[in-house]
């Protein structure tokens, strides 16, 4: 191999390693950003005088709506977040043992753990939790002057929030990223000292 090859393979190395290794404090910062959200139905909270939904907390004092909760209140949003975590850090692991180590499978690791990762993110999306004040509402029965309604999707209209859809860009980059630097090892030349 050329040495003009062998340096362009290392610089482009060293920016997919760059780009797994910046996802993981990223991912982490998104998932205590809001990635889901709540909102009241039916009645705008400026029309509520001290109901369900200030007490939920749903609604605040400005008369806006809306309420959130970080990607750890949800079995799915947690494994998504663990699993990304685990890709980086495998990403990462690889490009500091590269230099020492023929074997492959931090980078195998690490393009599993993404494409699991954002298998159980996109569940997310689907099973969004209930709005955590809401179980200890219902289970205390203490809403002041407001009974419980057994109708929570009629009470509260619940998503995912822009922590959600940060994650998920900054997931599919990591997966891209693991899965070329998988693609890259997986081709390169036997020898005694094999390019990275």
């Amino acid at each position: 191999m050329k040495q003009t090859e062998r340096a362009a393979q290392s610089a482009g190395s060293r920016v997919l390693d760059f780009v797994v290794a910046s996802a993981a404090p990223l991912i982490l910062w998104f998932s205590f950003l809001n990635v889901y959200t709540y909102d009241p139905v039916g009645v705008p909270c400026s029309e509520i005088d001290g109901g369900g939904s200030y007490v939920l907390g749903i609604c605040h004092d400005s008369g806006e709506s809306g309420a959130g909760a970080t990607a750890w209140h949800g079995f799915f949003s947690w494994s998504a977040m663990l699993l990304l975590l685990v890709a980086a850090s495998a990403g990462v692991t690889a490009a500091v043992l590269r230099r020492h180590s023929r074997t492959g499978w931090p980078l195998f690791v690490g393009a599993g753990a993404a494409a699991l990762g954002l298998i159980a993110l996109a569940v997310t999306a689907l099973d969004v939790p209930t709005y955590p004040p809401w179980l200890e509402f219902v289970r205390t029965g203490t809403l002041g002057t407001v009974t419980p309604s057994d109708d929570y999707a009629g009470t509260i209209d619940d998503g995912v929030g822009p922590g959600w859809y940060l994650i998920l860009i900054t997931g599919l980059l990591l997966a891209a990223a693991a899965a070329l630097r998988l693609r890259q090892w997986s081709r390169r030349p036997a020898g005694p000292n094999p390019p990275d």
